[in-house]
């Protein structure tokens, strides 16, 4: 891809707007050309998202020490998030500093915030998250799948992957399938057969919207197996031997 990069995440650590554009300006200083933006994560989902709503609503904000809630007020209904008309100024604002945004929205896996606006996205995993409850940061590190046996979540995705390719237009999306959490995908049956349904789903709507997907060096072998590596442009965050 020939890129000079830089990788952000606001799932974790809500960046505002000004924030992220004098990222960009810095990066244009440094003759850098490629954000990595990973967006949403298990912490929060703070990106508008206009045909289910309840599910950014709910979910921007719903650790409120991550997206804090209006200035740091737990009782605002709404966390933190970016309307669709901040991305578009983002992307905007970066293009015309030669900048590419490439979005990254992490699935099956990292994937609790999702079904905080609606349980059904999200597997039940109940012993997986009392198990992963850390000493000091609590719930922040549980790592929660998609329900990939629920039909509604294809519905909902085919919807939020067409209105992210008004946004977003890079030609590479990342699609992260990093940290699949094998027991929480065992407590909701989720299988390999599962798995690879979503997979080929994932990579259908891809290419029906002319977008090559990146995935994370864990989708290796699945991939490989599967759909063929040739779709896919994979990252490797385990260090290369």
């Amino acid at each position: 891809l020939g890129t000079r990069g830089l990788l952000i995440d606001t799932g974790r650590s809500f960046l505002s707007k000004e924030y992220i554009l004098s990222i960009i300006r810095n990066m244009a200083s440094f003759k850098m050309n490629y954000l990595h933006w990973h967006i949403i994560d298990d912490q929060s989902f703070p990106l508008e998202f206009k045909a289910y709503p309840e599910i950014y609503k709910k979910g921007a904000g719903w650790l409120g020490y991550i997206h804090h809630k209006t200035d740091c007020d737990q009782t605002a209904d709404v966390g933190k998030y970016y309307s669709q008309n901040d991305l578009v100024e983002i992307v905007d604002y970066a293009k015309v500093r030669g900048i590419r945004v490439v979005p990254e929205f992490d699935m099956p896996g990292h994937a609790r915030s999702w079904g905080i606006g609606d349980a059904s996205l999200t597997v039940d995993c109940t012993k997986w998250k009392q198990k992963k409850i850390h000493p000091v940061k609590g719930i922040y590190t549980v790592n929660v799948c998609l329900n990939l046996k629920n039909k509604k979540l294809y519905e909902i995705l085919s919807k939020f992957f067409q209105e992210m390719s008004t946004i977003f237009t890079d030609p590479h999306w990342h699609l992260g399938h990093d940290e699949i959490p094998a027991e929480c995908a065992a407590e909701g049956k989720i299988t390999n057969t599962d798995r690879l349904h979503f997979l080929h789903f994932v990579m259908d709507q891809i290419r029906n919207l002319n977008r090559t997907a990146i995935m994370w060096d864990d989708a290796f072998n699945m991939v490989r197996k599967t759909v063929g590596n040739e779709d896919v442009i994979f990252q490797s965050w385990h260090g290369v031997t």
